[in-house]
């Protein structure tokens, strides 16, 4: 079996820690795109967050050059919900408007990566704690 070289981005939610409720859907996801984590950059909650921000477009920047010094060749962006984050940025949102503004933002990120790395781009969001639709 091959193994993928992959940079990973998700929430830095405690609950993706080793047999927490999240670990289990964020490793079938692993799993599925037949990838070991070579490089997991520190990130901030609600991963896809951080792309509507333009200081941290300038950090993505320079984690995109550090992966491709390690050979990476794709990017796996995974958001969760419900996400802290999202509530903490966004007010109160109805589940619907929260699974909106995901995919608004994780299409934000693809269109970040496709102009500013040339590395493959792969996300999911993952609903709840067993349950995940691959975005693109």
């Amino acid at each position: 079996m091959h193994f993928s070289s992959i940079m990973v981005i998700r929430c830095g939610d405690d609950n993706y820690s080793p047999n927490c409720s999240l670990a289990k859907c964020f490793q079938d996801i692993l799993s599925r795109e037949m990838a070991t984590i070579h490089f997991l950059p520190g990130g901030g909650f609600g991963a896809s967050l951080e792309f509507l921000k333009s200081e941290c477009r300038k950090l993505w920047q320079g984690r995109i050059e550090k992966a491709k010094v390690l050979g990476i060749k794709k990017v796996l962006l995974i958001d969760h919900m419900p996400c802290g984050a999202y509530e903490i940025e966004f007010g109160k949102i109805t589940q619907e408007e929260e699974k909106e503004l995901h995919l608004e933002n994780i299409e934000a990120a693809r269109q970040f990566f496709k102009e500013n790395s040339g590395l493959e781009f792969i996300a999911y969001l993952q609903i709840g704690e067993d349950k995940y639709e691959k975005i693109c």
